[in-house]
């Protein structure tokens, strides 16, 4: 018995020993060992709590971080509601001048009504009132005069700045485009280079694969030529124990192989996560001018509209002044009728100037304010779907690096199915 011991001792030492091995170089852990258990055709494990730990939780910050540019497009999404809101708003109060507008018509319309009833009244007092009522029209006419010259200016300044707004705009819409293209290029060079780098790994992930059984089988029949030859045991041990090296060596560079492409995919990661960083702040920065320009522009817009309204207000005070002269002191205006419906075509001319006027101006600014609007939507999908192409490239290397650990896990248990097996085998030898 004793002899029979010490001839299956050594057998069972180099199958641990070199399971050992190999469960270190898959699990990245030196203190790894493998030792007999006290029942027949038991193994006991020893392996470090912290690398599982460790993996658990790298796993963990990616989900994290996809969870924050989730967040990021949750955040894109309500400025865009919240714009539209104001541009809801926007609207609403040129609806409200619109209808300003009107009553503001209707007034004008009655008083001439008004007017044209007390016509009667002015017969008294003609040559009065014809001397007034053209020192009158020679004011108004001078103050229509300035008016259109205010107008004018305002209407110019009005067209440089929405002339600098739209080059702006162009200018800041071509550079995100061609940031954008730039973008998807780079992308689509690194999944090439990384689709030609795995494939290449896996080539020759196979290939060292198929080393090692064919290693295997080999190493299978020196055992057979071990057993039969107990003679010449010392040579088949040097012989397996190169075996046993080349197969590290061979584990060791497999090893080395996937470590470094892991560290490649987290570099080329990192770099991509840096870039669309720096692309959401300059879109931000853009987002953020593009509103400030839209401020500016509805405060000069609403300086324009209280001025016309002062204007109306003091047109409306002389035009009322007017009145209250002719009811006191015109009498006579009989002989004078025809010049009294030229100053009322002259006044109905400039009400239908000042309402087509508003009307245009109304019409160009809602336009505008549709284009912009637009332009942001465009602007804020093409962002989402950069976000969205993101996520799902971190989810696919995520499943990739899923896989692996299920590689690994699958792999494990092989090693922890086959001890047995081998332990068994080795008793019965």
């Amino acid at each position: 018995m004793d002899f029979i011991s010490r001839e299956v001792e050594p057998p069972i030492n180099f199958y641990l020993s070199f399971l050992e091995e190999q469960v270190r170089c898959e699990l990245k852990d030196s203190e790894a060992r493998l030792r007999p258990g006290k029942s027949e055709g038991s193994v006991h494990l020893d392996i470090q709590e912290d690398l599982l730990a460790n993996f658990l939780d790298y796993l963990q910050e990616n989900r994290e971080k996809t969870k924050l540019q989730e967040g990021e497009i949750t955040n894109l999404t309500a400025a865009l509601k919240k714009s539209e809101c104001l541009n809801a708003e926007y609207a609403a109060q040129l609806q409200k001048e619109k209808q300003a507008n009107n009553k503001l018509s209707a007034a004008l319309k009655e008083a001439e009504q008004q007017l044209e009833s007390n016509r009667i009244k002015y017969e008294e007092d003609e040559a009065q009132l014809l001397k007034e009522t053209d020192t009158e029209i020679k004011k108004l006419k001078k103050r229509e005069q300035e008016w259109q010259r205010m107008k004018s200016t305002l209407l110019q300044v009005k067209e440089r700045m929405r002339q600098n707004l739209d080059r702006q705009w162009q200018e800041e819409k071509s550079t995100l485009l061609r940031e954008k293209k730039s973008l998807k290029q780079s992308l689509h060079e690194k999944e090439k280079e990384l689709k030609q780098e795995k494939s290449t790994i896996v080539r020759e992930k196979k290939s060292l694969k198929q080393s090692l059984q064919e290693k295997e089988k080999e190493w299978k029949v020196e055992k057979t030529a071990l057993t039969a030859l107990q003679k010449s045991q010392s040579l088949h041990l040097a012989q397996v124990e190169m075996q046993e090296k080349k197969s590290k060596s061979l584990m060791a560079a497999l090893q080395k192989i996937f470590e470094d492409q892991v560290e490649r995919e987290r570099f080329l990661w990192q770099q991509e996560r840096t870039s669309l960083l720096q692309q959401t702040e300059k879109s931000e920065a853009s987002y953020a001018a593009q509103l400030h320009a839209n401020d500016k522009l509805a405060g000069d817009l609403k300086e324009v509209e209280q001025q016309l309204e002062s204007n109306r207000i003091q047109y409306k005070e002389n035009e009322a002044q007017l009145l209250k002269r002719t009811d006191t002191e015109i009498k006579k205006m009989k002989k004078r009728q025809r010049e009294w419906k030229m100053l009322k075509s002259n006044l109905l001319q400039v009400k239908e100037r000042m309402r087509q006027n508003l009307e245009q101006q109304w019409q160009e600014e809602k336009s505008m304010l549709l284009q912009e609007k637009e332009s942001l939507q465009l602007s804020l999908q093409e962002k989402e779907d950069e976000w969205e192409e993101t996520q799902s490239s971190l989810n696919a290397r995520l499943e990739g690096l899923e896989s692996q650990v299920t590689r690994k896990e699958r792999r494990s248990n092989w090693f922890k199915k086959l001890l047995p097996c081998l332990y068994s085998s080795t008793l019965k030898e």
